[in-house]
């Protein structure tokens, strides 16, 4: 696979976390992800898939005002994107800070950690597409480039209903270079 790097990334230089790090730790410095499983409890995930619908359903009554009901990549009957929902709802907020996740962001980017970025997304039943590789940060050049992506599911994800896929290693290069 040949990368071209993203015009913003100069210098770019993974920093490897210390020889003491957990098994899930090691596998996030060598892979750039891993799964964690039990972090949040049924009640939690419930509660937090009750708030989320009620943002989708607002995003998606908008996309439908809209000429083909799309806007960029969201569309009304595939995919929707309810961003900066910590702004908008306590409840998102104290999710977000609850200590496990604190910890865990900690554990991966040290003391000094900040949230920039937070949206949820609704991947509804639809025909056959690719969705393309990217990274996250390709759609809007993020400084510092060593950053964390978590991804939540609030449904069981799979390889028939579309989980994620990820190229192990990739992140040690920084961004790189995104098409639309």
């Amino acid at each position: 696979m040949n990368h071209v790097f993203h015009s913003q990334n100069i210098g770019f230089v993974w920093a490897s976390l210390p020889a003491s790090a957990t098994s899930q730790l090691e596998k996030f410095d060598r892979d750039g992800y891993f799964v964690s499983r039990g972090l949040l409890d049924k009640q939690t995930v419930a509660a937090l898939t009750g708030l989320i619908d009620s943002f989708e359903q607002q995003t998606t009554e908008f996309l439908r005002t809209l000429p083909d009901q799309r806007l960029f990549i969201a569309d009304a009957d595939a995919i929707t994107f309810s961003p900066h929902l910590v702004s908008r709802s306590v409840e998102a907020r104290q999710f977000v800070t609850q200590p496990a996740l604190a910890a865990l962001a900690h554990s991966l980017l040290g003391p000094d950690v900040r949230l920039y970025w937070d949206q949820a997304v609704y991947k509804k039943p639809e025909p056959d597409r690719e969705f393309p590789w990217h990274q996250d940060n390709g759609y809007t050049f993020v400084e510092p480039q060593n950053y964390l992506t978590c991804w939540i599911p609030l449904t069981s994800a799979t390889v028939d209903n579309g989980c994620p896929w990820v190229v192990p290693g990739v992140h040690r290069l920084g961004t790189l270079h995104h098409e639309t």
